[in-house]
This record gives C-alpha cells, structure tokens and sequence, in this order.
C-alpha cells in the first residue's frame, strides 16, 4: 500500500531545502532513466539573474553523466531528520569545480506518514546490547534503519530470552564490518519493541532507537544511502 503524499510549492521549497542545508542531510541525486546516481549535498541558495538558484556539492563524473540527461534534468531525495522523505526533480543551469547550480524546484514531494528506508543487513554486522549491569551482548542484525534494527539470536543464550518488550538499554552500538575493520556507531538509548521466539532456533526482536548523536546519525545515513545506491544500480542493470 502506497504512503499518502503532498506536494509542496511556493514559500515552504525554500524553507525546506534551507532545514537539509543546515542539517548537512545527505542528498540522493540521480540522472532519471539511468545508472548514474551519487550522493551529495545540498550547500546554498543564490539568487541572481534567472533565480533563484540552489547549490549541489560537485560529484566526480557528474559533468560526463549529464550528457545522458533529457533536457538537464537531475531527480533527488532526502530524509528530513524525523526520517519523513522528500523528492523533487528539476533542470542544472551550469556546473563548477566544486558546485551544481540548479534551478529552485517549484514543488517537492513529501510521504505524509514518517518512513524509515529498511536495508537488508551486511554479512556480519551486529547489535551490542548493555543489559542494567552494563555487560555487552552482540545479536546478528537482520535488517536496519535510521530509526532502529531487526535482529536475532540462538535460543541457546539465557541472557536473551530476559529480554522484554518495552525495555530500554543504555550505551548500545551497531558493528559494520568494513574491509579489515569494524565501524562501531554508538546508540546512547534504544528501547525493545518486539520480541518473538521461533523455537527450536532462535529469537527475533526490533529495536528502536530513541537516542542517537549527530556522528552516529551522519554514519548511518551514509551506509543506508550507500545501500539504497547499490540496489538501484542492480535493479537497472538486472
């Protein structure tokens, strides 16, 4: 079932794209009917002749791609920093070393309902949970967002069965191996919203994160956004 959207115009565009200036959200921008997608930023407004105009961070290999662009056009989309979406599309004017001058789009989109995009976990990235003596316990992710993770456990472990819906934990983390190395992103605060028992095997739960600092935030987008680019490119190219 399709979330309800809105379309925005006139003085909230502005409005809008100044919150994911600020904020520094990362931006997905793509070339529609293509393969090319990027992630990027939004850096300003200018307004002179023709604008006013609003200001993409450069990405290497744009000013090649653009050349597969019907009429300049360029789509993004974004999440605000409650996780609710936004998309618009709109025409490049010219492009810098460092900059992409597009024009103000006269309507964005938005998911009216507060949306986290789920990605499917890596091999090997887990949850460290702190129970109330603050002792860690590592859980594989199934899949996660920026508002929590789905995991899971033998059923083996006792610690993990003491497990109770609505139950917060303290100075959590999520572990991403990368290469040789693990990308730890602590969770000050996440609560428990679901625990279920697949016997004989294991015990599925969700977490839900109610605390999460502008580092651990500005990581975690970049993974998902990574993800979400990954998929797109294999659905193209499938």
């Amino acid at each position: 079932m399709e979330q309800p959207t809105q379309l925005l115009r006139g003085g909230e565009i502005p409005s809008i794209l100044q919150s994911a200036v600020k904020s520094r959200q990362r931006v997905r921008m793509e070339i529609p009917r293509t393969n090319y997608s990027w992630i990027t930023l939004f850096l300003g407004f200018e307004t002179g002749s023709g604008g006013p105009w609003l200001i993409i961070d450069q990405v290497a290999g744009f000013d090649q791609a653009l050349r597969f662009s019907r009429n300049q056009t360029v789509a993004f989309s974004f999440y605000d920093r409650t996780g609710v979406p936004f998309n618009f599309s709109t025409e490049v004017h010219f492009c810098r070393p460092k900059e992409i001058w597009v024009q103000l789009p006269r309507m964005i989109c938005r998911v009216q309902r507060r949306a986290f995009y789920r990605v499917k976990a890596s091999l090997g990235m887990e949850v460290m949970l702190r129970d109330l003596v603050d002792q860690g316990y590592r859980a594989r992710v199934k899949d996660y967002s920026m508002g929590g993770v789905a995991f899971y456990k033998e059923l083996g472990e006792q610690w993990f069965k003491e497990l109770k819906t609505d139950s917060r934990l303290q100075d959590n983390a999520l572990l991403f191996p990368l290469g040789g190395e693990i990308l730890t992103i602590p969770i000050p605060l996440a609560e428990i919203r679901r625990i279920v028992d697949f016997p004989p095997h294991t015990i599925q739960g969700a977490l839900e994160f109610l605390q999460i600092p502008e580092s651990s935030r500005s990581q975690l987008e970049r993974l998902i956004f990574e993800q979400q680019r990954l998929l797109i490119q294999k659905i193209k190219t499938g």
